[in-house]
């Protein structure tokens, strides 16, 4: 009711003369406004009389709504937090306030850990994929790595890693074999020019058994 008539009346001194009470104990323009809002309330988790009797602030995974789709905001938590704050103002000595103040600001703790612990798991495989599509394989291992370390529990950076190394090592059996090559034809070639051609055979054989289907 409170918010419909916020609706319609946006002028403070209005408000106030509508909620004299609440405005009696809150002089502050900010917490009388939270005072007389409506309040932030778990229907999904509150399914027998027994949840009534909970008496601390429930993880913000039962703050899920149906009807909504949808969880409680970071927000939420703030005016839930500056409720208890306005309310231990009333009580300077009430345990409960600071009991839930103490457990809001461990959650907005844990919410602000975990969004930085997601954008920096988001940056490293944004990189990893960018060096992946360059075909920058080692430094697509690294980025992969630290993103492995950033959230160990993800898999996609494991699969990740293990196909950059089979490339990384199909890329090095490729270089070490052009080299096999390329040192059998030079060695081939040498004995051609001096007219060992029974060691120059031997020698382009070697070659061919490292590129079957050169011409040369």
């Amino acid at each position: 009711i409170a918010d419909s008539i916020k609706c319609k009346k946006t002028d403070i001194k209005e408000l106030r003369e509508l909620f004299k009470y609440s405005s009696q104990r809150f002089k502050n323009d900010d917490k009388f406004n939270i005072m007389i809002s409506k309040g932030i309330y778990s229907y999904d988790f509150i399914d027998s009389f027994d949840k009534l009797n909970t008496i601390e602030l429930p993880p913000k995974e039962t703050f899920y709504s149906q009807l909504n789709n949808s969880y409680i905001s970071d927000k939420d938590y703030e005016t839930a937090k500056t409720s208890y704050t306005a309310a231990l103002a009333l009580k300077p000595n009430e345990q409960y306030p600071k009991n839930q103040l103490a457990k809001i600001e461990k959650l907005l703790a844990d919410l602000n850990k975990d969004k930085s612990i997601k954008e920096a798991y988001a940056a490293a495989i944004t990189k990893a994929d960018a060096a992946f599509s360059s075909k920058d394989y080692a430094a697509a291992l690294a980025a992969y790595k630290e993103a492995q370390t950033i959230k160990p529990s993800e898999t996609y950076p494991v699969t990740q890693i293990a196909e950059c190394n089979r490339l990384l090592d199909d890329d090095l059996r490729l270089k070490q074999n052009e080299k096999r090559y390329a040192d059998a034809i030079a060695k081939a070639d040498k004995f051609f020019d001096t007219k060992e051609y029974g060691k120059s055979k031997a020698a382009y054989n070697e070659a061919l058994s490292y590129k079957p289907k050169e011409q040369y």
